[in-house]
């Protein structure tokens, strides 16, 4: 499988580009990929609002080589990690809270003018359903009708 990013409905869907299937009639296991790919982005935004905050260096373009920003940039990552593995999580989960609230008050759509756009290939679909399959496999996270979420 390739790597991926997750994105939002506004997403185009890509092979490299995975965003959650339309809300509308979903089946179970689109469910679950839908809420799998919201929780991976949300981890993904938090950790663009927490870095910039801890380290003022993100603020702004990172005025070296590529090779040198991209080695700063893995260190402060691990330097995160070992942070969180040292202070605990409950800040981070907070900042987490925070910023889904902020950000499902500005939630782009994805249909205008009544008009619906195609932006999938067939590599992109099979990407995506291969995932799906994935994420409702024996150890998967399920959502009842009612939208709980439930561990097999």
């Amino acid at each position: 499988m390739p790597f991926i990013i997750p994105g939002d409905e506004a997403s185009p869907l890509k092979t490299y580009l995975m965003k959650p299937f339309a809300r509308k009639d979903l089946s179970c296991e689109e469910g679950v990929f839908s809420y799998r790919m919201l929780r991976a982005r949300q981890c993904v935004e938090c950790v663009f609002g927490i870095l910039p905050a801890r380290w003022r260096l993100l603020d702004k373009a990172i005025e070296t080589n590529t090779n040198k920003a991209e080695r700063i940039v893995r260190c402060i990552c691990l330097l995160l990690n070992i942070i969180i593995d040292l202070e605990g999580t409950t800040h981070y989960h907070s900042v987490l809270q925070e910023n889904s609230k902020i950000r499902g008050s500005h939630q782009a759509k994805t249909n205008v003018s009544g008009r619906s756009f195609i932006w999938f290939s067939k590599g992109a679909i099979d990407v995506r359903n291969t995932f799906k399959v994935y994420f409702n496999g024996p150890t998967a996270v399920t959502l009842s009708p009612n939208r709980k979420v439930y561990l097999h």
